[in-house]
């Protein structure tokens, strides 16, 4: 959903002038990514894109205030959690999304979840919650801590491993 990205960056542009657009994305979509950036109005100046080794997403996370996971309505959507919401949760970061990802309207972290019909039909009401968003070092380690537990309960093998072990011997048996 790389246009509705977009899209929100342009209209959260608008009203604050000092958001900048950190896109982490192959290297075979920068052309379509800085078309939609020139079509959209936005300088060169307010965005950075990149391809990065893995092991470096990270850093670019930490330098971020907002995770963005924009995601159409569809059934795999909803019952698969993407790795990069794992991601910006373990940097602690307020994530900005689409209702109906993975597990993330269930997450007790800090985040705003918006419908994706609106942003096809680009409406923008629901934008100012996220230009409201307090940051600050002291919201940013507290949603750490609670995006940590989260993590800690949900997505380490150790939270599965008795559902795995019963659910093999049952098998075993019959």
């Amino acid at each position: 959903c790389i246009e509705e990205m977009v899209w929100i960056f342009k209209e959260l542009k608008k009203k604050d002038n000092r958001f900048f657009f950190i896109f982490l994305s192959a290297y075979t979509n920068y052309n379509i990514i800085q078309k939609l950036f020139r079509d959209n109005g936005i300088s060169s100046k307010d965005y950075y894109i990149g391809s990065v080794p893995h092991n470096k997403v990270q850093k670019y996370n930490w330098a971020a205030d907002f995770g963005l996971i924009i995601r159409e309505e569809h059934l795999l959507n909803r019952v698969a959690s993407p790795t990069k919401i794992a991601e910006y949760m373990s940097a602690g970061l307020t994530i900005i999304g689409t209702e109906g990802i993975g597990d993330l309207d269930e997450m007790e972290i800090s985040k705003v979840l918006l419908k994706y019909d609106e942003i096809k039909n680009k409406e923008t009401q629901k934008l100012n919650s996220i230009i409201e968003l307090e940051i600050s070092e002291k919201i940013r380690l507290a949603n750490y801590m609670q995006c940590k537990k989260v993590l800690e309960n949900t997505y380490l093998w150790e939270c599965y491993k008795d559902m795995y072990h019963s659910e093999i011997f049952r098998l075993v048996k019959e």
